[in-house]
């Protein structure tokens, strides 16, 4: 069965510290739960890269709430689509914190080089945002906590 996905990253303001993580991760995973989404989301010292997925109408919902979150700016949809499956099905938001080093590591990995080739990739590969988001959710067992 189908399903939609949305992909974003955006900058962090630079005032989060801890708790605001810890916040949105519990507001998201509420909200996900009652609307039959899942996803991902990995945070970096500057910006957010997260994933939606489910069914169009939910994700569109929960993505309309998030584009009005003042703890992010510079929002940019990256991926908009129907996809197959789930990438992330098991998780109402999954989380993990990379460092930069860790992102240009993993965006290696998959061919991109540069930190600017990272950016570029991310805004016009769909499927580079896809395999990244993958790729950075198993570099290390942070995502594991509390995944639902």
């Amino acid at each position: 069965m189908l399903t939609h996905r949305l992909i974003y990253i955006s900058n962090k303001a630079p005032n989060l510290v801890a708790e605001d993580i810890s916040s949105i991760l519990e507001s998201a995973r509420i909200s996900n739960q009652n609307n039959g989404v899942t996803g991902m989301l990995i945070v970096t010292r500057k910006m957010f890269i997260q994933a939606l997925e489910g069914e169009e109408e939910a994700v569109r919902a929960v993505f309309s709430k998030i584009k009005k979150d003042p703890r992010h700016s510079d929002i940019r949809v990256i991926v908009d689509a129907k996809a197959p499956a789930r990438a992330f099905p098991i998780w109402s938001m999954g989380f993990s914190e990379q460092s930069e080093e860790i992102l240009r590591g993993q965006a290696a990995s998959l061919g991109i080089m540069s930190k600017d080739e990272t950016y570029n990739a991310l805004n016009t590969e769909p499927s580079i945002a896809t395999s990244l988001l993958a790729k950075l959710s198993a570099a290390d067992g942070s995502f594991l906590f509390n995944p639902t």
